[in-house]
């Protein structure tokens, strides 16, 4: 199994312009009204997971970072989210097993509440043989992003709830890296660096 490091250096990396970074504010912001129009005074709940290596904590940090700025906040427990989001890990193969369980434990919850959108990112679902596993044995997954789209969130995001529909971003052969995402920290002592 190739890690991300490694899979990254191979590719040939680009830096996300800034414009693109400010583009993705007008997902932020069309996923804000989104959530605000159904009802203002409750704000969406996200709950997220990180499965995996200090560099998945420190993307889990930025996708938090963009939830804020949707206007979400976190909740511990999966069963009253708007949003779940697992940060997945390909390094060990019993990290990667999890992930499936987890995940498939999910489908009763998502026939219970099926506008809960279920998303899951980092370098496992970036590898084209857990893609398609997912794609085609966990139809309750709404959403599922590679390391290099972690600056398109907002937009994907914005995509499923406002078409109605699954996005699959996972390309292995981009290398973007994108500087400047918002970041909430979980420990005012510690932080998570690439």
């Amino acid at each position: 199994i190739m890690n991300r490091e490694k899979s990254v250096s191979m590719k040939e990396s680009k830096y996300i312009s800034e414009s693109e970074i400010l583009n993705q504010q007008n997902y932020i912001e069309a996923v804000r009204e989104f959530f605000s129009t159904r009802n203002p005074a409750e704000p969406p709940l996200a709950y997220t997971k990180t499965f995996g290596c200090q560099q998945n904590e420190n993307d889990t940090e930025r996708i938090n970072g963009m939830l804020v700025e949707m206007g979400f906040l976190f909740t511990d427990l999966p069963e009253r989210a708007d949003l779940i989001l697992f940060n997945t890990c390909a390094v060990r193969d019993h990290a990667e097993q999890r992930v499936y369980g987890t995940v498939g434990s999910l489908q009763a919850l998502k026939r219970a509440r099926p506008d809960t959108v279920i998303a899951l990112c980092g370098c496992m679902v970036q590898q084209q043989s857990a893609a398609e596993e997912i794609r085609k044995k966990y139809r309750h997954v709404d959403l599922l992003f590679g390391p290099h789209a972690l600056y398109r969130f907002p937009q994907n995001l914005y995509k499923v709830l406002s078409e109605k529909t699954r996005v699959f971003d996972n390309d292995p052969s981009e290398g973007n890296i994108a500087e400047g995402l918002p970041v909430r920290r979980g420990d005012k002592t510690r932080a998570w660096v690439s």
